[in-house]
């Protein structure tokens, strides 16, 4: 085996030992819960139809408000076979509904780039527009606004 192919293996299983619960930028498909992962991308605040129809009547269904990131690059899921829920892999992925603690305040970050971390589940509730849906722990402007601009 040659020097080249031995580092890469050894900074992999490094990698892999160093960061086992953070799988950010990793090749292989994100896990779902209680693993918790970060994700980057775009926020966007999409409008979809709520209660009491879900778009069935949309006269009377309540507008929703719905926080999407945008993926800055697909990312494939796990499936967890062994599981309760979330038996379902996807491949690129490049939308997640983010789901926040209430009253939480994450509209000033529609339109940024940002970073997130906590947990991925998926979608099984009437009020999940995406495949895969984020539990938020935490979420930070990648490009913070400089004060007076």
């Amino acid at each position: 085996m040659n020097t080249s192919l031995s580092y890469l293996l050894g900074l992999g299983l490094w990698l892999t030992i160093a960061f086992p619960g953070d799988h950010a930028g990793s090749t292989s498909c994100l896990p779902y819960e209680p693993d918790t992962v970060t994700i980057h991308g775009t926020l966007v605040l999409t409008k979809k139809y709520g209660p009491p129809n879900y778009g069935e009547n949309p006269e009377s269904d309540e507008r929703l408000e719905i926080p999407i990131l945008r993926l800055s690059h697909p990312v494939d899921i796990c499936g967890d076979v062994n599981g309760e829920f979330n038996h379902d892999a996807f491949q690129n992925v490049s939308e997640i509904q983010l789901l926040f603690r209430p009253g939480t305040d994450y509209r000033h970050f529609s339109g940024h780039k940002v970073i997130a971390k906590g947990v991925l589940d998926q979608a099984i509730m009437s009020h999940h527009f995406t495949q895969v849906v984020m539990t938020v722990r935490t979420i930070k402007d990648l490009k913070p606004v400089e004060p007076g601009s």
